[in-house]
């Protein structure tokens, strides 16, 4: 193989991905995937310090470098007239993309499983499920998962969202390709295909502009909102000819311009940045001056220059392997740790990354890609693709059954409701224990999928805020009682929802919940999204809601908004208690449950008790770590509410001794993840939170 300006890399026309009226292989289209490559990579392994803030650009190369290299496939395709131009290019895809991520998907999700624990390891074999069959953009946008910041630990196959989208793309443009090619008159396809391409990219970055501000989690992991990325790619395959007329001294300006446009996005641009939205044309348009600059430009003159260098050219080489193995990499190795990798780690992961990138390329990816019974016959190239899809289904549905919990009876030693000296010393005892109690309700794999409230609190009652905010007004307890005490919140109240159920048995009132998950009662807007105003909408009705009912108490449960100090959350709070004020009602704010968040460094409790249930003091949170994370909270929120007339009400005794937290008390698994508690454990301390209730509420 040759290492200079020529390369034997992709030269026949089957693999040239170049438009006709172009060089079958370009140097500089290898060189700019090296490049989005590894910002990507560098983005990901930069940790706190980032060199390159924005480096989450270069899948948006990615996707402008794919719609050029497709079009440009497919252009060549029909000028030559073949038949079964559709199967031929699915079966190229197959034996492109199809062998490598199989590897990758399996690897990960075992790894998972060794290193990580039975519950990860579930998690991750779902999201293998979904990656294996080009979906996991779809089941990311379900799980509302969000690629810059999330409470929970990011999947390692969360990167292949990028790999779903460009492969959606790959199944839908060559039929619009043909579509359009079709309808256009004889002798104009050009002209159709410009007009349908730009329409698809108008359409396409309007939603992605207007989707960007009201569902940021959609926006980004969408194939509509992407689409235009991709289309540009195609335009410009399909304007090729008519680029190709621009002067050497133009192209070369051009390709060094767009080079120096993507890497200054990729250092201006950040996790900050309302992304895709109306920022990711920064990306695109520096590909695309790329990719226009070296039709004309020589390679002496253009960012060819640059990037037709040896390691451009070995870099483009591996990019694809290299951008399947590296998240798993870096993301197993820091959940495993628990803690930030320090810079020597990184690097060490990086040079890891790199090693299975080129075994990979070399003793999979590329002699698959070339192999000549697969490449004379399209069936076959079809058929080992598929193979190799359900491989990868059964193989995670096989982990997925053999790890499954073991059911257990709802009734467990002890009593059920204890009381403040009794919970006391479970407490006590749970925090000196180095084992999971057995038996243990929820099931320790079940915790993850356990819901927040009770079975006799019906899902209708509980408003959702990925589906529609407007639910019934629920009564529980003794529904024929004269008191009524409302329950107002968002998932914290819904977690609240059985400790509170049995105080309203316990002193015989009606109980109405009025929640809203992901809606803080003290609810602090940050921006103009579908959530926000959903939950302001929903604020607004329920203050009326509540008024609605005549509640002699109300207690409020509600998590720290994000992105927002102490003070700003007690500001929202003084709000909230002002609007409550005309109702007469008693008002308690109820102190945080312990969060495994904030300054606590390590995995979920579940997570954390499945790898360790031998050693399970090391899944305890201290009381210090919690003061540390919310005692600004605290304060600020205890005088704000004391001010206002209302109680406050410290939470820590029902979960902690005087300087340890621990995850199972009492026969129960205590968080349903970081943030909640699991309803099992909620029921468990309601006689306890109503001995500190009682005073305030009913004394």
């Amino acid at each position: 193989m040759e290492t200079g300006g020529s390369t034997d890399l992709a030269l026949d026309v089957e693999d040239a991905g170049t438009p006709p009226s172009d060089r079958a292989f370009r140097p500089d289209i290898q060189g700019l995937r090296a490049v989005a490559v590894g910002l990507v990579v560098l983005y990901h392994f930069g940790g706190s310090t980032q060199l390159f803030p924005g480096g989450f650009i270069g899948v948006d190369v990615f996707f402008v470098i794919s719609g050029f290299v497709i079009t440009g496939l497919l252009l060549r395709e029909r000028t030559r007239h073949r038949a079964g131009v559709l199967l031929d290019f699915y079966a190229r895809r197959a034996r492109r993309i199809i062998p490598a991520v199989t590897l990758v998907i399996l690897v990960t999700v075992l790894a998972t499983y060794h290193w990580l624990g039975a519950l990860r390891g579930n998690e991750v074999a779902g999201d293998g499920r979904w990656s294996a069959v080009f979906l996991a953009n779809v089941h990311f946008i379900s799980q509302g998962t969000n690629y810059f910041q999330a409470l929970v630990p990011p999947s390692p196959l969360l990167h292949l969202w990028s790999l779903a989208v460009e492969e959606q793309f790959y199944l839908a443009f060559p039929l619009v390709f043909l579509l359009l090619v079709g309808l256009a008159p004889r002798g104009r396809w050009r002209r159709g295909l410009v007009a349908g391409l730009a329409a698809i990219i108008v359409a396409s970055f309007a939603l992605s502009v207007v989707q960007t501000s009201g569902d940021p989690t959609v926006a980004y992991f969408s194939p509509f909102t992407r689409a235009w990325e991709l289309t540009t790619g195609a335009l410009l395959a399909v304007l090729a000819p008519r680029l190709g007329r621009l002067s050497p001294t133009a192209g070369a300006a051009m390709s060094w311009i767009g080079l120096l446009v993507i890497l200054g996005g990729a250092l201006s641009l950040g996790a900050a940045t309302p992304f895709p939205g109306s920022a990711a044309m920064i990306p695109v348009v520096g590909a695309g001056l790329v990719l226009v600059g070296g039709l004309v430009a020589t390679p002496r003159r253009g960012a060819e220059l640059v990037l037709g260098s040896w390691i451009g050219l070995r870099g483009g080489e591996i990019s694809y392997s290299l951008y399947l193995w590296h998240f798993p990499v870096i993301i197993i190795a820091e959940q495993q740790i628990s803690a930030r990798l320090h810079l020597t780690t990184r690097a060490g992961l990086l040079v890891l990354s790199i090693a299975l990138a080129v075994a990979s390329t070399f003793l999979l990816e590329n002699p698959i890609r070339h192999a000549t019974a697969l490449r004379r016959s399209r069936s076959l190239s079809l058929g080992i693709g598929a193979a190799l899809i359900a491989l990868v289904l059964v193989v995670c549905s096989v982990l997925l059954a053999g790890h499954s919990a073991t059911r257990t009876s709802g009734r467990v030693p002890g009593p059920t409701h204890p009381g403040l000296s009794r919970l006391a010393a479970e407490i006590t005892e749970a925090a000196r224990s180095t084992s999971l109690p057995d038996p243990m309700v929820p099931p320790l794999l079940d915790v993850p999928a356990t819901p927040l409230h009770p079975p006799t609190i019906p899902d209708r009652c509980i408003a959702d805020s990925a589906a529609t905010p407007w639910v019934p007004l629920c009564a529980f307890g003794d529904t024929a009682a004269s008191r009524t005490v409302v329950l107002m919140g968002d998932s914290q109240a819904n977690a609240w929802s059985g400790a509170v159920l049995e105080v309203a048995k316990a002193e015989h009132v009606r109980l109405v919940i009025v929640a809203m998950n992901g809606c803080q009662p003290w609810h602090l807007s940050s921006g103009n999204s579908a959530g926000d105003r959903s939950c302001a909408a929903f604020r607004r009705r329920s203050l009326a809601r509540v008024a609605s009912v005549h509640p002699s108490a109300i207690l409020l449960a509600g998590n720290k908004s994000h992105g927002f100090t102490s003070a700003q959350n007690a500001a929202g709070l003084s709000r909230l208690l002002e609007a409550l004020a005309p109702t007469g009602a008693h008002v308690t704010v109820l102190g945080p449950v312990p969060w495994f968040a904030g300054e606590y460094v390590g995995p979920p409790p579940a997570e954390c008790a499945a790898r360790f249930g031998d050693d399970l003091s090391r899944c305890s949170l201290s009381t210090s770590t919690l003061r540390r994370s919310f005692g600004d909270f605290d304060v600020a929120m205890r005088t704000t509410a004391e001010r206002r007339g209302a109680s406050y009400l410290e939470v820590d005794r029902l979960f902690c001794t005087t300087t340890t937290c621990p995850v199972a008390i009492g026969y129960r698994f205590v968080y349903q993840d970081r943030v909640h508690m699991t309803w099992q454990y909620s029921s468990h301390i309601g006689r306890a939170l109503d001995a500190l209730l009682a005073p305030m509420l009913f004394g």
